[in-house]
Formats: C-alpha cells, structure tokens, sequence
C-alpha cells in the first residue's frame, strides 16, 4: 500500500488491486442524527452510475453504509463509516472493485478505530 497523509486526512491505495482506504475528521459537534439514509445516499451518490446503497446502520456514535456502482462493466464497493465524539466528525472510507478486498476488512478496521487527541504543549 501507498500513504498520503495532510493534517486532517490520510489516504492508502493498493497499486495492485486499485482499493483505496481513506481516512479524515472535521471539527464539527453536529450530531449523527442529522445525518440519515437519504443525506448519506445523496452526498455518496455524486456522479456514479447506477449507485444503490445496500446498507446504512446508524448508532448513537456511528454510522455505517454500504454502497455499489458501476464504472463502465466494473462494480465498484463504497464502505464508509462516520464516527461522532460530540466536537468532532471523522470518516473512515474503503472504495474498491467488488471482490478484491476480503469483505472482513473495512469492519475490522472501523472496529479498531479510536480517538487520539494530541494535547498543545504551550
């Protein structure tokens, strides 16, 4: 995997299959429920062809949707999950040809997702 990273996002690509991980936060203390099935659907489905969200699951701190869409012949997979800590929103992203990621992947991940805050020394 190839890594990028900016001071609020950092991005991994597999050269070999073309997935890509992304993961960002915005200081933002709006809460998950403004952020439904719909808004979700809307924001993801920007410009692709023949997009269907398969799954969205919301908790009090977390979201999670499943979505596919296709690229010429290829099925491509969206996993995107948005965790809330009350001051800030961070988003998590797996974009990927439908079968070249070990579907246990993107879960995992968000499962082993936690908050680091770095203290200011001044």
């Amino acid at each position: 995997w190839t890594f990028a990273a900016t001071e609020s996002t950092m991005a991994a690509t597999d050269p070999e299959t073309g997935a890509s991980m992304d993961i960002s936060f915005t200081e933002d203390d709006t809460s998950l429920d403004n952020l439904g099935a719909q808004e979700m659907a809307h924001f993801l489905s920007n410009g692709k062809n023949d997009f269907v969200m398969v799954n969205y699951e919301k908790s009090e701190d977390r979201i999670s949707s499943t979505s596919t869409y296709l690229a010429g012949d290829v099925r491509f997979v969206n996993r995107h999950y948005v965790f809330s800590d009350g001051k800030n929103l961070y988003f998590i992203s797996f974009h990927y040809k439908d079968g070249t990621l070990d579907e246990s992947v993107p879960e995992t991940c968000a499962g082993l997702f936690r908050e680091f805050h770095q203290e200011e020394i001044h």
